[in-house]
Formats: C-alpha cells, structure tokens, sequence
C-alpha cells in the first residue's frame, strides 16, 4: 500500500475505540458508534493488498504493503503503548467480531505495570476465547526482536 492513508484511518479508529471503553459503558451508543468505525475502517483497507500482520517496530507502524512513521502524537502513544504491553505484531482477521476486538482493548487498556509476563496477551487473549484477534511477542526478552525470534499465540475457541 503506497497510500498508508487507510492504515492511518484504522489506526485512529483503533485508538478512539480503545479510549471509548475507558470513557463509555460498554453497549452505550458512543461506544457502539466507535466499533462500528473500527469495523469500517477493517473493511475499507484494500483487500488485494495484505495488511496484516502489523508489526509494531521501535520508531514506526509496519506491514507488508508499507510502513507509517507517524507525527500524530496520538498514534506514536498507541504505538508505544503496545510495545509496553509487549505487543510487538498484530493480526486481525477476517470474521473477527465486535467483542473480540473489545477484549483486545481491554488488554491494552490495563496499566502496563500490571502485566506480569510478556507473554500475557497472548494469555489473555486466548482465556477469553478470542480467535480472530493475534499477537506476537518478543522472543521471551520483553523487547522486540527480529522477526524470526517472535512468539506468536493465537486463541483457540
């Protein structure tokens, strides 16, 4: 993807729906209205061109159609937030639902000092039954690490 536009479009609504759950009960409107953007924004990223996996690198989004070094410090705060949760790649994938997505959010949204390990939201992930939502962590150092070193999880339903 030349054009990160859409992966910028995804990013924000991410961020927006991960802030929504901290600020709305979960079913309000705010917060239904926030997912349902999410949901539109997974749908208008070009299908012919893989998006997924994002990888989640030291200065940067990537993905194998482009890379997004971004100076909106709102997506910088998302990125790095995911490396304090030892998230260093994500996937999500066709079929996911609503509140699989929640529970990703709800993850990220835990103060990172309370993650023990950083092999928790792959743990996380699969207590709730979440299949359709993946993570990659570090190869067990808790920073991340090349590609080839990554520990992938998925949850089984």
């Amino acid at each position: 993807m030349g054009n990160p536009q859409a992966m910028v479009t995804f990013l924000r609504a991410f961020l927006a729906a991960k802030k929504s759950l901290l600020l709305y009960p979960v079913g309000s409107r705010l917060a239904a209205d926030r997912f349902q953007q999410v949901r539109q924004s997974l749908d208008d990223l070009p299908a012919e061109e893989p998006v997924f996996p994002i990888r989640v690198a030291r200065d940067r989004f990537v993905w194998a159609g482009g890379d997004l070094v971004s100076a909106d410090p709102a997506l910088e705060a998302l990125r790095l937030d995911m490396q304090a949760h030892g998230i260093v790649e994500f996937s999500i994938e066709p079929g996911v639902e609503d509140w699989e997505i929640r529970e990703f959010l709800d993850f990220l949204n835990r103060p990172p000092e309370k993650i023990l390990t950083v092999g928790d939201a792959p743990a996380y992930l699969r207590e709730r039954g979440v299949v359709h939502v993946r993570v990659a962590i570090p190869g067990g150092l808790g920073l991340p690490g090349d590609p080839g070193q990554l520990s992938t999880a998925q949850g089984v339903g």
